[in-house]
């Protein structure tokens, strides 16, 4: 049996706020740019971390692409596409 692969959501790389704390536990990287994220988790969880997950176009897009990809190497990213919940029918034909 092929092993199976671990992925991590970069949004659990932000300030994880919760109803508990609604302002999150790591106000420290609040304001820390994406790529910036993507960089720390994967030299954080090294061999533990095969990817990692992200929303297109809040967490991935074209503007920052280029350095994201530097940032993860060799692991993989799985998108999830954000279009299905705009309000805009265009957007989200365009999307598609």
């Amino acid at each position: 049996m092929e092993r199976l692969k671990n992925s991590l959501g970069i949004w659990m790389a932000g300030k994880n706020p919760t109803r508990f704390m609604a302002d999150g536990y790591h106000a420290e990287v609040a304001d820390e740019p994406m790529p910036e994220k993507y960089t720390r988790m994967a030299k954080g969880l090294g061999d533990l971390l095969d990817g990692f997950e992200a929303h297109y176009p809040q967490e991935i897009n074209e503007d920052i692409e280029r350095d994201v990809l530097q940032a993860v190497g060799d692991k993989d990213i799985y998108m999830q596409l954000r279009w299905v919940h705009s309000p805009s029918p265009s957007s989200r034909w365009a999307a598609s």
